[in-house]
């Protein structure tokens, strides 16, 4: 995928329009009727929900990236390959790793340590659970 199209298609304004349409339409129609303020207002907030957007994306990809050549190869770096295509929040138990990996159970349990200790993970409510947390 070409990274430059990926940021592109990140920076959209329209996405946030919709999530607001209701303030959309009301502050676009205070702007015919010449009251522009409350558009542009409305308009700026979207920009910068956007860029938000884009930013975060940003520090996502820059920290995948780094975290990658620390690990180098290996079980940790196989078991970040799949972490990393997780969306930052989301959950998995560690039965993961136990299930597809031909690793004994602590050559697992270092590697998720390595992996909170560089800040991709933490701890779960559950035993065994953890929560990606890349960009948090």
């Amino acid at each position: 995928m070409n990274k430059h199209r990926t940021i592109k298609d990140a920076f959209s304004v329209e996405e946030f329009f919709d999530k607001r349409i209701e303030d959309y339409y009301d502050t676009l129609m205070e702007a015919t009727q010449g009251n522009l303020k409350p558009f542009i207002v409305f308009y700026l907030e979207c920009v910068n929900a956007s860029l938000t957007k884009v930013l975060r994306q940003l520090q996502r990809y820059d920290k995948i990236k780094h975290t990658r050549e620390l690990l180098g190869k290996g079980h940790a770096k196989t078991m970040f390959e799949w972490i990393s295509r997780m969306e930052d929040g989301e959950v998995f138990h560690r039965q993961l790793f136990d299930n597809t990996l031909d690793a004994s159970s602590s050559s697992i349990a270092k590697n998720i340590s390595r992996l909170k200790e560089l800040g991709v993970i933490k701890s779960g409510r559950g035993r065994g659970e953890y929560i990606v947390c890349i960009t948090d």
